[in-house]
């Protein structure tokens, strides 16, 4: 039968100490002379107390096993160069702290910011060791193994959320959490949503609070069981994190009238009852009092620039379309403003004349980057195969002026019309 770890680390102790008392003993002890039983008892103990308190964090590390990397649910492809969310952005990458600590101790908390090829700065938050970012194999994730898990840059994963940027490259963020395992996974770990039941004991949940405030913000201060603290902002994009028990469920009244609950947020800046001010540069503040609202609390914060939106007849160009096999409607056109990243796409729509009610229009997006000038061919499952004219409408869509948090952008719509083509189905 394996031994439990504390056994080896109490047996590695006990070995050890008494190597520090036998060493202790031939360097002043004379070759003639013994130690009273009593006194290397006593030297004994001390030893022991001394690793165990100098090497707490030796034990943390060390008796903590090192596990498989964190996975990539790759739900859009595998990362990839102007499709998707992109790759890193060398030089890009922040680790904006390793110290935060855990209301019950062990493994700090750690959060790093990267931005992508295609427009995202994405932040990750979980445990940290040696350095690392990581989650842990418990409460129910990776199996209840134990071990740590790196969380590597770039993985889109738990503890992983990402924001288009606004209008001059920077990422925005506020992310509440009110339910998270403490091993840093994902809170469906401990919450069946469907019920609500809450599957982990509270001591093994803690409340999150992160984000990116933006390059000009200076300080946050964030509400304790005692008061209230403040911290200064973490790098250049104004990074914070906050470390709490399980928050409580409250239930706040939005704009439209309606009650919501704000144990999870994830908004454009911090809207959740933890964080109180946010300070920024010549003497400007927002105080937190949360909205539910997609923009968060502090809607316009300092440094923030809008998402520029192209005029209407800067899109338009000559389209051309074809059926193929009666499968597929083949639309060729070329593409006037360039899409350089996630925060615009063109849109392709096919509507079915009414003989194929009730079937509606079928479309799909143009999900990866296109020169200004360069030629897009797009194939388009037809909604029916029935003869008829069929409606070919292209669209240039951008996110809005304020984006919304996620790994893929809400794209206005309609958008902006590039051009539209009738085809008949004979």
């Amino acid at each position: 039968m394996s031994e439990h770890p504390l056994d080896t680390l109490e047996r590695r102790l006990m070995a050890a100490a008494e190597r520090q008392v036998a060493a202790r003993r031939d360097r002043r002890t004379p070759r003639r002379g013994r130690i009273p039983r009593s006194r290397r008892a006593l030297a004994l103990v001390a030893a022991l107390t001394s690793l165990l308190v100098g090497g707490g964090a030796w034990a943390a590390t060390s008796l903590l096993s090192v596990g498989s990397p964190v996975p990539a649910p790759y739900r859009f492809g595998a990362p990839a160069p102007g499709r998707g969310l992109g790759l890193p952005v060398p030089g890009t990458v922040h680790l904006l702290t390793t110290t935060v600590a855990d209301p019950a101790g062990g493994l700090p908390w750690g959060l790093r910011s990267f931005a992508t090829s295609r427009g995202f700065t994405c932040v990750q938050v979980g445990r940290v060791l040696q350095g690392r970012i990581g989650l842990l194999g418990t409460q129910g994730a990776f199996g209840g193994d134990g071990r740590f898990h790196e969380l590597r840059v770039g993985v889109i994963a738990d503890g992983t959320t990402c924001v288009p940027h606004d209008g001059a490259g920077q990422g925005f963020l506020g992310v509440h959490l009110g339910a998270v395992p403490a091993g840093g996974a994902g809170p469906s770990k401990c919450i069946i949503y469907q019920s609500g039941r809450q599957t982990c004991p509270d001591r093994d949940l803690r409340s999150l609070d992160y984000g990116l405030l933006g390059p000009r913000a200076t300080r946050v201060t964030y509400r304790t069981a005692t008061g209230t603290r403040t911290v200064r902002a973490l790098g250049p994009g104004g990074g914070y994190l906050v470390v709490g028990p399980r928050a409580p469920t409250r239930e706040i009244r939005t704009k439209r009238g309606s009650l919501s609950s704000d144990m999870y947020l994830a908004t454009l800046t911090p809207d959740s009852s933890v964080i109180a001010r946010v300070d920024y540069g010549a003497g400007e503040s927002c105080r937190v009092v949360p909205t539910l609202g997609l923009r968060g609390a502090c809607a316009d914060p300092p440094g923030f620039v809008p998402v520029a939106q192209p005029a209407v007849g800067a899109v338009r160009t000559p389209i051309a379309a074809r059926v193929v096999d009666r499968r597929v409607m083949r639309v060729r056109f070329t593409a006037r403003v360039a899409v350089v990243d996630a925060t615009s796409a063109y849109t392709i729509m096919v509507y079915p004349p009414a003989s194929c009610a009730p079937q509606g229009a079928i479309g799909t997006e143009v999900e990866h980057d296109v020169a200004a000038g360069g030629r897009v061919i797009k194939d388009v499952p037809m909604p029916c195969r029935r003869p008829g004219t069929y409606r070919v409408v292209v669209s240039y869509r951008t996110q809005a002026r304020h984006p919304r948090v996620g790994t893929r952008p809400s794209l206005q719509d309609p958008g902006k019309r590039v051009g539209t083509l009738a085809v008949r189905l004979g």
